[in-house]
């Protein structure tokens, strides 16, 4: 999936915001006045777990030294309290570092958030630094996001998207038509991830009008087990039919289902014939909106399948 891929590595990778990559090079080189803990928060797919994972990579932390939480599923005090906050003390084990990151923090639960607050505040050991990002960070602690380096990432321009695209296409020898290169650059709206999503959704289509239905209907929702799994979800929502059915696409990439789950209800939400179903549709909808796509993704996906059979 070229969206892992060609996820940036060093600092000279990122595509667009030089502004906060050159403001990020120049804080992180003094050790006298960086402070421990930093908050990227944007749209999704703009990169703010990549730009955390920079951070880290800058500080000097080796990646095994890399704690990251999902707090859309282990968003509790009980967690915070029980998990993460003894485990700060700890020496890293392979480097001088060891480094916090918490995805869509704004998911934790404000005691969650709360019970975090005491290290910030009181000061945590001068080997621990956190990241913090969030596609909502209004919903984060005034306290907490006071504490904190806060940089917003915004959708790149068409231009910026296109250089990606076309560094891409170019690394991978593709032999497309510029206007699938520009299908791809508009569905992207801006969202770098998405751009990469859609390439190599696109990768073998001749015409643009042959990639944006591929884009626009999902290259998985002409299969038959992510039907079964839709439907069964739309109907009785037994997880033991569901869960056979994904056993069947274990080795389809998670976000690729995701995405093809997603436009499914998308169809079944617009042409809904009833506030019941719209609402049902919706709710699914929901669940399937973030991306998938880091070492966790196939848990993040049986964890979604299995809360749409709680409903």
């Amino acid at each position: 999936m070229y969206h892992i891929e060609y996820r940036p590595q060093t600092w000279d990778e990122v595509v667009g915001h030089e502004n906060i990559v050159k403001g990020l090079r120049e804080h992180l080189a003094d050790e006298k006045t960086r402070v421990h803990a930093y908050l990227f928060s944007g749209p999704r797919g703009t990169g703010k777990t990549t730009f955390a994972k920079l951070v880290a990579k800058e500080l000097g932390c080796n990646e095994h030294d890399v704690m990251a939480i999902n707090c859309n599923i282990t968003r509790s005090v009980e967690f915070m309290r029980e998990s993460i906050i003894p485990s700060l003390n700890y020496r890293p084990l392979f480097g001088s570092i060891r480094f916090c990151l918490f995805d869509e923090f704004h998911q934790a639960t404000k005691d969650a958030q709360d019970a975090l607050l005491t290290p910030l505040e009181e000061g945590c050991p001068e080997h621990t630094y956190f990241a913090f990002c969030s596609t909502e960070p209004e919903k984060i602690r005034r306290t907490i996001r006071s504490r904190c380096a806060e940089y917003k990432l915004r959708p790149l321009n068409n231009m910026q998207i296109e250089d990606l695209v076309l560094w891409v296409v170019e690394s991978e020898k593709l032999e497309l038509d510029q206007g699938v290169i520009d299908v791809v650059v508009k569905e992207a709206d801006g969202i770098p991830r998405e751009a990469l999503v859609f390439l190599n959704m696109v990768k073998h289509c001749k015409s643009a009008k042959e990639a944006t239905d591929l884009i626009e209907y999902g290259e998985d929702t002409a299969d038959s087990d992510l039907r079964a799994i839709a439907r069964e979800l739309l109907g009785a929502g037994r997880w033991v039919v569901v869960k056979n059915a994904y056993e069947k696409m274990k080795d389809k990439n998670p976000e690729s289902i995701r995405v093809g789950l997603c436009n499914y209800f998308k169809k079944v939400l617009v042409g809904a014939g009833s506030k019941k179903q719209g609402e049902l549709a919706f709710f699914l909808m929901s669940q399937f909106l973030s991306s998938m796509i880091d070492n966790t993704a196939e848990a993040d996906f049986v964890w979604a399948l299995y809360e749409c059979c709680r409903k």
